[in-house]
Formats: C-alpha cells, sequence, structure tokens
C-alpha cells in the first residue's frame, strides 16, 4: 500500500495534463464492447477464411482470462484507490484490461 500512496501522490501532479486523455483512451480500447467486438470480427473472419480453430482457441482465451480475473479479483480483494479518475466498482487486482489484451493478442 505505500508504493499505491507514493504513485497516487506522484500522478496527482498530471491530473490537470492533457496525458490524461490518452490514458483514458488507452483504457477505453480495452472496454468490454472493444473487446466484444474484436472477438466478432476475428470470428466473422475465421468463417470466411475457414479457420475455425483459430477462433476456438480465442474464444478459450477471452473467457479463460475473463474468469482469471473474476476469481482472482475475489481471491486478492484489492481495493482501488480512493482518489482516482475513472470510477470502478471492481477490485483493483488484478488488471481485466490487461488480462484480457494479452489474451487477445496470444
Amino acid at each position: 500500500m505505500t508504493t499505491d500512496l507514493f504513485v497516487s501522490q506522484h500522478m496527482s501532479v498530471l491530473r490537470e495534463s492533457g496525458i490524461i486523455d490518452f490514458f483514458i483512451l488507452i483504457t477505453s480500447s480495452s472496454s468490454t464492447p472493444v473487446t466484444c467486438l474484436i472477438i466478432l470480427l476475428t470470428a466473422i473472419l475465421c468463417v470466411l477464411v475457414r479457420q475455425p480453430y483459430i477462433l476456438i482457441g480465442l474464444l478459450i482465451s477471452a473467457i479463460g482470462s475473463t474468469a482469471f480475473t473474476f476469481l482472482s479479483k475475489m481471491a486478492f480483494q484489492r481495493a482501488r484507490p480512493i482518489d482516482i479518475l475513472l470510477q470502478e466498482h471492481t477490485y483493483s487486482f488484478p488488471s481485466g484490461h490487461a488480462t484480457i489484451s494479452i489474451a487477445l493478442l496470444r
């Protein structure tokens, strides 16, 4: 928690900076609707090129990472920082954005 406080204090300097909009854009690119759109477009492409095994692997990866994130959040129950820019109602660790991003890249 000491590290969280240290990082939070130093990041608060950037709160009024234009860089925040950039980070919000990055965060939004891993949102649930965008992730579902990527999976849907990939599914369509897999059907068109007749590669169903790629789609099966993608679905296993996406569903597995979602389940891993949910179960890990329940196990660790790490609270989010109090002074945050975007409100979330889930625990902070592990990052769902990072987990699904890795699942989609594989």
